[in-house]
């Protein structure tokens, strides 16, 4: 790879799977990418949360391929054994009354976990985590980055911006005419659950859409090829529930949410092992962009993210393509 005086580099801010994607695809490309994030690990929702019953996808639950753009990266991860298919039972349950799904495409996980994914497209990359940008200045010489803890990087040639379309908004406002169409997206919380039980959920799926109630999904993680032995689930709210409860402590979440589950089930549930609760605040997009990416020209800038293409995995991986594609051609 050239060196950064050879080529000026890009920053990539965001080590979701938009922003990875699109550094590795800039990086095979040659051109020098740094990517940083505030967590302490790369993925975003595509992540996965250490339990007593062992790690678990707490976020994203599974991805789909109807891309053709998409299938090289698939096979690519099929073939080194970090992603696998879910031949998962999967219903909805809708109002006491449970059906089979219609249409069901092929789902696959990442293995032996979702963060898997994360991983691998972050093998050889410069990411630096830890790193909140609070922040951006355009010049002459180019962007320049300021993070929380006082220190700045840059200048950078070309920005990309994979970030909740309300955090991009915030970072450009002042600095690009992009902060406008970002900040008009909206995007709603999710609460998520995990829970272990005592004994098996009684029940005939693996996984299950819900309606007209609280929960939008639930899943037996447990049933993912490689996860460890053991009676594990997710339990996903939906939209309404997880905005009026934003605020609530995480016991009354988990409450509620597992009063639920037992009410869509019809029965009682065994006793929980371990519970634990986290609100994301960014998650679901009503009326994602469908576009692949904000583009900025004359800055050498995009911005991008699942809500660009819809709140799935796939329209993250599509929209990191998107941007990669849209810097690359303004070399």
């Amino acid at each position: 790879m050239a060196n950064e005086t050879e080529h000026p580099a890009t920053a990539v801010v965001g080590a979701g799977l938009a922003g990875l994607l699109c550094a590795r695809q800039l990086q095979e490309q040659g051109v020098p990418v740094r990517v940083f994030d505030k967590g302490r690990g790369p993925g975003g929702r595509s992540c996965t949360r250490r339990t007593p019953a062992g790690p678990v996808d707490f976020g994203a639950q599974y991805f789909t391929c109807r891309s053709p753009e998409l299938e090289p990266l698939l096979q690519g991860w099929l073939a080194s054994g970090c992603a696998a298919p879910w031949p998962a039972r999967i219903v909805v349950l809708d109002g006491g009354q449970q059906r089979a799904e219609e249409a069901a495409p092929t789902r696959y996980v990442g293995a032996p976990a979702m963060s898997a994914l994360a991983k691998q497209l972050a093998a050889g990359l410069d990411v630096r985590l830890e790193s909140r940008v609070l922040a951006l200045r355009r010049d002459a010489s180019g962007w320049s980055l300021q993070f929380e803890d006082g220190r700045r990087e840059g200048p950078f040639a070309r920005l990309a911006l994979a970030l909740p379309a309300p955090n991009a908004a915030a970072l450009l406002e002042g600095c690009s005419a992009l902060a406008s169409p970002a900040a008009a997206v909206a995007m709603h919380p999710c609460w998520a659950l995990l829970v272990g039980f005592s004994e098996p959920v009684v029940c005939d799926f693996d996984a299950a859409f819900v309606h007209n109630a609280a929960l939008r999904w639930v899943a037996r993680d447990s049933s993912k090829p490689g996860r460890p032995a053991g009676d594990v689930w997710v339990l996903h709210a939906g939209p309404a529930f997880s905005r009026t409860e934003r605020a609530s402590p995480p016991e009354r979440v988990s409450r509620l949410l597992l009063a639920d589950f037992a009410r869509a089930l019809g029965r009682a549930l065994p006793a929980p092992t371990f519970r634990i609760a986290h609100c994301w605040g960014y998650a679901s997009i009503p009326d994602p962009l469908q576009l692949g990416c904000l583009h900025e020209p004359g800055q050498k800038l995009v911005v991008g993210g699942d809500w660009c293409q819809g709140s799935r995995v796939e329209g993250a991986l599509r929209s990191g393509l998107a941007m990669a594609h849209t810097l690359a051609a303004s070399r």
